[in-house]
């Protein structure tokens, strides 16, 4: 996929392929999701028919609100450019180590909008899988988990490793981790 406009062939084409993808309108509102986006959805434990995901709905609902505003600065600020913008992120679940690569491609014909492709880099087996939650349990029985990688915070707070029980844990305390506050917000 070249990095400027997408031509209207070159959109049909993207929507009709195996990445999940989504056109947004200049508002990011969803105009239309192709089934992989909805297959993707779904193995990450999201209903695809979710009204989140609706068309017509705020793509940036169906982030977390911390990271709404990251995302909403990054997406606003491509509309009217002719560069692709790339982000690398975690979204794994608990059976599989997955990070994908989310590519937005600026549209200007017939409107103004985006193209978002979700592109898999890794899937495989996590190298964590079977490890027990209780062990990252804190005094209160709490589990602290990254509100956007999912990963959780040991004990010591030496880092944060991937859970894959934690991720369903039912006693779960949600924030930022290091890696993830530093690269969204500067801030670590």
């Amino acid at each position: 996929m070249p990095e400027r406009d997408a031509p209207a062939a070159l959109v049909r084409a993207t929507l009709e392929g195996p990445a999940p993808a989504a056109l947004l309108d200049e508002g990011l509102r969803i105009v239309c999701v192709n089934e992989p986006w909805k297959r993707f959805a779904e193995s990450g434990g999201a209903r695809a028919d979710h009204p989140s995901w609706a068309v017509g709905a705020s793509y940036l609902d169906a982030i977390s609100s911390p990271l709404r505003a990251w995302y909403e600065r990054a997406l606003r600020g491509l509309l009217g450019s002719r560069e692709a913008w790339h982000h690398d992120y975690d979204c794994s679940t608990p059976e599989l180590e997955r990070s994908f690569r989310l590519t937005a491609y600026p549209q200007t014909e017939p409107e103004r909008g985006l193209l978002l492709v979700h592109t898999c880099r890794v899937e495989r087996p996590h190298p964590h899988a079977g490890e027990p939650v209780e062990a990252y349990r804190d005094a209160d029985g709490l589990v602290h988990v990254c509100m956007h990688c999912r990963r959780t915070q040991r004990l010591d707070h030496s880092g944060w490793d991937w859970v894959p029980s934690a991720v369903e844990a039912r006693r779960a305390s949600h924030g930022l981790c290091q890696p993830c506050s530093v690269h969204y917000f500067g801030v670590p």
